[in-house]
């Protein structure tokens, strides 16, 4: 359990590091607040996939 436990945090702060490149490369092309607005979607948009494949399996 322990191991898994560790296994998600590392999972977590790896994608906390694959937002940040994505919010950078953006705005290079966009002004900060619609890279923002356009990271926090997609970060909801694969949260509410999430939340929707586990109501199906339970």
């Amino acid at each position: 359990m322990f191991l898994l436990g560790l296994a998600v945090m590392a999972v977590v702060v790896g994608m906390v590091f694959v937002l940040y490149g994505l919010y950078l490369s953006l705005v290079e092309t966009f002004p900060p607040w619609q890279a923002g607005v356009i990271v926090g979607g997609v970060v909801v948009f694969f949260a509410a996939i999430f939340l929707m494949v586990i109501v199906q399996q339970s």
